[in-house]
């Protein structure tokens, strides 16, 4: 996730349990895990507008066939 105050950003989504793990790039980049990427989907810009931060990009980064296997076989995503 790309975003002004990404670290106000990812505090928030870490309160909403939609995420299982957040890592902090750097002022204005995120990586998020979650389980949940319908739910993370409809929160993040709300976040994001909360915090006057303008949201510049969501980009899933296991958008591959190993990903999607783990998920249809219930493994840790």
């Amino acid at each position: 996730i790309r975003c002004e105050r990404a670290r106000a950003v990812a505090a928030t989504l870490v309160t909403l349990g939609s995420i299982s793990g957040c890592t902090i790039v750097d002022d204005s980049q995120l990586e998020v895990t979650t389980l949940d990427v319908r739910t993370l989907r409809r929160q993040i810009a709300i976040v994001c507008c909360d915090h006057g931060s303008r949201l510049e990009e969501v980009l899933p980064l296991d958008d591959d066939l190993e990903s999607v296997f783990r998920y249809l076989v219930g493994g840790p995503a």
